[in-house]
């Protein structure tokens, strides 16, 4: 067991960024899952902390939120296609791009997906009466996407059996 697990840092200390914060998204998601399958509360109660809050009032005492909120999924398959993307892009952002680049745009990403949201909720008026809350990495997934179609359009990928320009 401890070679096991000693493999297994080991794999994650010297893998890409884009792997990384794979491992990163899914270990999140199981470790929710599991505490809601332990505990007599719903898994989304406990980490309500985590998520993005539609109203300003409650993202003041929770700044961090802009952040984190981009490592909760809400089910698996929201997991897994957001996992999907980022692994088919940011192969290619890697592959011209520093890992350093790839985080910042990712990061940034994500913040901007969060900010948009906020903003959205406190300026429409079709938002008055609902309340919500922002989770997953589709704007950071999103922004990396967005980036390499900028700067490579004609860059062909393969997903499953099609191949496709970005653009």
């Amino acid at each position: 067991l401890n070679m096991t697990q000693n493999s297994l840092l080991y794999q994650f200390r010297t893998a890409n960024v884009v792997t990384k914060l794979i491992a990163i998204n899914v270990v999140i998601f199981l470790l929710v899952r599991l505490i809601g399958f332990f505990t007599v509360t719903e898994p989304y109660i406990l980490v309500s902390w985590l998520v993005l809050p539609d109203a300003l009032e409650e993202f003041i005492v929770q700044p961090w939120s802009f952040l984190t909120y981009s490592f909760i999924h809400f089910g698996f398959w929201h997991l897994l296609f957001n996992m999907l993307w980022m692994y088919w892009f940011g192969r290619i952002v890697l592959n011209l791009f520093s890992e350093r680049r790839f985080l910042t745009v990712y990061l940034m990403g994500a913040i901007a997906g969060g900010l948009l949201f906020v903003l959205a909720y406190g300026l429409f008026p079709v938002f008055e009466y609902s309340r919500g809350y922002l989770l997953g990495a589709s704007g950071a997934v999103t922004a990396i996407m967005v980036f390499i179609a900028a700067y490579a359009p004609q860059t062909e990928i393969r997903i499953f059996t099609f191949t496709i320009k970005i653009w």
